[in-house]
């Protein structure tokens, strides 16, 4: 797994966005971790006032959703549509977790119970319980976006 957020963010002091130092960094070209308080069509609107094609490689977004949305077809039309316009605003990655917060703080207090909890981190899709205890408060801590 490729990721560095959290072990150079140990290097990295203060930030102007209230991120502490030694925290981690940002996990994704989206807002800092539980930052994106305005919602999902805030957020990929923010993400491509930038264009991407001027960067190198791929600006990834990290995006969590609640299990409710996935429980009705009106629901994952929505989230269908929300990531059908992220890319035709010229969006180049979306990485999206769905996930309840209840279920990630049990995951961390009964990782016996959770060995099958899969989420998405720099690219990837990861066992939960095979993260750093820092990695998954990291994935803790992303908003909980709904439509």
């Amino acid at each position: 797994m490729f990721t560095t957020y959290v072990d150079r963010g140990k290097l990295v002091g203060a930030t102007p966005d209230g991120r502490l130092a030694r925290e981690p960094l940002g996990d994704s070209f989206g807002a800092y971790q539980g930052r994106d308080t305005k919602g999902p069509t805030a957020l990929l609107n923010s993400v491509t006032s930038f264009p991407h094609l001027g960067a190198p490689g791929t600006l990834v977004v990290n995006a969590r959703f609640g299990k409710d949305m996935m429980t009705s077809p009106a629901m994952r039309r929505k989230l269908q549509q929300l990531i059908e316009t992220y890319f035709a605003r010229g969006g180049m990655q979306i990485q999206i977790t769905v996930v309840d917060q209840a279920i990630l703080e049990d995951a961390i207090a009964h990782p016996e119970a959770h060995g099958d909890l899969i989420v998405r981190i720099g690219g990837f899709s990861v066992y939960f319980n095979d993260l750093s205890d820092e990695m998954k408060r990291s994935v803790l801590e992303r908003s909980i976006h709904a439509i």
